[in-house]
């Protein structure tokens, strides 16, 4: 990745308020959020610094969500300090498929990874996400490709 370029002082504020109000807050900010923050007249002058942020790799965003901002490292890696839980395998929503070990899962770094609340993180401990094969739990609002976050435990409750 080259260099990043020095940012003009609205896109460097921009970006340390994104910085400090997911720090504060633990979510990121809307539109309306930085623009206020930020004493930026409308929010397309906002959109349209986000969108040059975006494009030199300082942030991405998902203009379709309210809250799609997500701050980048200098590699362009997602920056967060939200806890991650391995995905370490599938759970059958349908037809049956070979099982796993949680054992070898929880001693094994070959396997991406989802955020998890702090709460959630906090709360329940070691915890492990399976991604759902099948759409038999579709009515739970569960689909096939989910994933689902599971805590181990020696028997089934």
């Amino acid at each position: 990745m080259t260099a990043r370029r020095q940012l003009p002082p609205r896109r460097r504020r921009i970006l340390e308020f994104i910085r400090e109000f997911i720090a504060d807050n633990g979510i990121p900010p809307t539109v309306r959020d930085v623009q206020k923050a930020c004493d930026i007249s409308s929010t397309s002058v906002v959109d349209y610094n986000l969108r040059i942020l975006d494009r030199d790799r300082y942030l991405t965003r998902r203009p379709d969500v309210a809250r799609g901002i997500e701050l980048l490292d200098e590699a362009g890696q997602p920056v967060s300090s939200a806890p991650r839980v391995h995905i370490v395998g599938s759970i059958a929503a349908g037809l049956p498929i070979p099982a796993f070990s949680t054992e070898e899962a929880a001693s094994s770094a070959e396997f991406d990874t989802i955020e998890v609340s702090p709460e959630l993180a906090r709360r329940h401990g070691r915890l492990y996400g399976l991604t759902v094969n099948g759409t038999s739990m579709i009515d739970a609002l569960v689909d096939d490709g989910d994933v689902v976050i599971v805590k181990p435990a020696n028997e089934a409750v």
